[in-house]
């Protein structure tokens, strides 16, 4: 026969493992939990890798998922959107994304840039133009991943439009998923390229050796 006592010793076990099982349903659960908001659910309630450039005028941010496309532009009263390739040109996406832009009565140009920030600089110029256009402004300077293309345009602007230098305005990619390690393609094109970029903007004409990019606004 079995005391009491040594009947609750033996239970005590069971109760443990009955307490870690739990414990670690709510951990894998709750894991699961933060990699939807991360991946997924997230970006249905915040703009993803959105930013502002110079307030009231000029934002940036990744792909937006449709209810932040309406929030961003009616919240910022945007007039333009400067889409630098966040999708791929004849795709259900694009299509859809201009037929937003339409329905929201706001201007959608695309640039076609590399995901890796390189590609035609005389889209790069032409962004620039648009970024000091008062008919353009405020606006969304937008790409796949708000990073690389956004950020090289944005480092542009910081250097040939505001006048700072490369090397005390990068530090601002970081904080925009830039990865000096992994992306370091994306410097390399805007240190190649930023005195071709400055005299074109300053002269009007194309860079030579790439397709001309016509300024979408007019002149």
């Amino acid at each position: 026969m079995v005391s009491g006592e040594a009947a609750v010793e033996t239970r005590r076990p069971r109760f443990g493992v009955r307490w870690l099982g739990l414990i670690g349903l709510l951990i894998v659960l709750g894991g699961a939990g933060a990699v939807a908001w991360h991946k997924v659910l997230r970006d249905r309630f915040f703009p993803r890798n959105f930013g502002t450039v110079v307030e009231g005028r000029i934002y940036r941010s990744a792909r937006l998922t449709d209810p932040m496309v309406r929030h961003v532009v009616e919240s910022k009263h945007l007039k333009t959107i400067l889409d630098l390739g966040a999708y791929e040109p004849d795709s259900e996406r694009e299509a859809e994304m201009r037929a937003m832009a339409e329905e929201l009565g706001v201007r959608r140009f695309r640039f076609s840039l590399i995901g890796d920030g390189t590609g035609n600089p005389n889209y790069y110029v032409q962004a620039l133009r648009l970024m000091q256009d008062d008919r353009a402004l405020p606006m969304l300077v937008m790409c796949g991943a708000g990073a690389q293309r956004t950020g090289a345009c944005v480092l542009l602007y910081r250097t040939l439009v505001e006048g700072k230098t490369i090397q005390e305005s990068y530090a601002e990619t970081f904080r925009y998923k830039h990865d000096p390690g992994d992306d370091w393609i994306m410097l390399a094109y805007v240190a190649d390229w930023n005195d071709e970029i400055r005299r074109s903007l300053e002269s009007g004409e194309p860079i030579p050796g790439f397709d001309p990019v016509p300024y979408p606004l007019g002149e």
